[in-house]
């Protein structure tokens, strides 16, 4: 598969089940081909998981937007956004009480810690994330 999207200039890239086609180029007869290459193997390719995002729309792939540039979704930075102002606000474990939450503090704040990580890891000029990072430190 990977010889044949070079020789179309067809960016492909994998991880795990997980295949991804970028570039200009009719989907069609990549689907086609992918379906026969996986045949051949005894698998086939799973006709509801398969999509084709337009430049205009949000490409998505394994969690990431990979449109511009690579980044996580607006949503769960705003959820991380969320989770910090509440804690300060509150403090943490008013906010778990709030949220109704059963975590324990410093298992919470562990999580946190390591969505804005997951983030940085992406994202890793991400300023506000950074500032995150430090403010935690504070409600620990």
């Amino acid at each position: 598969v990977g010889e044949w999207c070079r020789q179309k200039d067809i960016a492909y890239t994998r991880y795990c089940d997980d295949m991804t086609f970028s570039g200009d180029f009719d989907h069609l007869p990549v689907i086609r081909f992918v379906e026969a290459e996986l045949k051949k193997l005894g698998l086939f390719l799973n006709r509801t998981k398969t999509r084709v995002i337009a430049d205009s729309q949000r490409q998505q792939v394994t969690g990431i937007v990979v449109n511009e540039k690579v980044s996580v979704p607006k949503s769960y930075k705003r959820q991380i956004r969320q989770a910090v102002y509440y804690c300060q606000k509150y403090g943490v474990s008013d906010h778990l009480n709030k949220t109704g939450s059963k975590k324990d503090k410093n298992a919470f704040l562990a999580e946190l810690r390591g969505r804005i990580n997951y983030v940085l890891s992406v994202e890793p000029d991400n300023e506000e994330m950074k500032k995150y990072r430090a403010e935690l430190k504070s409600l620990t």
